[in-house]
């Protein structure tokens, strides 16, 4: 699924990578949440998939900084520039769908 267009661009960047990363370690939403709880962010998992699906535009630093921890990523990766997905960089063969990001390189 990909995220709504809301937020900036570094907002919805960051949903992408979240998302991604989530899965590169095989975590639920439910197991997500449960670990940002033990970090002490306590997010909702309905609020995990808000920020994932770019329905909340916006997460806080301590968030970010939670989600950052959680996942195993600097900072730096969740909220800088560059490509959302690194295998792709934002750009898919023609006729291709980024697995990641669901970009089309088709249109």
């Amino acid at each position: 699924m990909r995220p709504r267009a809301t937020g900036t661009e570094v907002s919805r960047k960051a949903a992408i990578r979240i998302r991604i990363r989530r899965l590169d370690l095989g975590l639920t939403m439910k197991q997500l949440t449960q670990r940002l709880a033990d970090i002490g962010c306590p997010l909702p998992e309905s609020g995990v998939w808000k920020v994932e699906s770019g329905y909340r535009a916006n997460i806080t630093v301590d968030e970010a900084v939670a989600f950052a921890r959680v996942l195993r990523m600097p900072v730096e990766r969740l909220l800088g520039p560059g490509p959302a997905c690194l295998v792709c960089e934002d750009r898919p063969a023609s006729g291709a769908a980024c697995l990641n990001c669901g970009a089309d390189g088709g249109r």
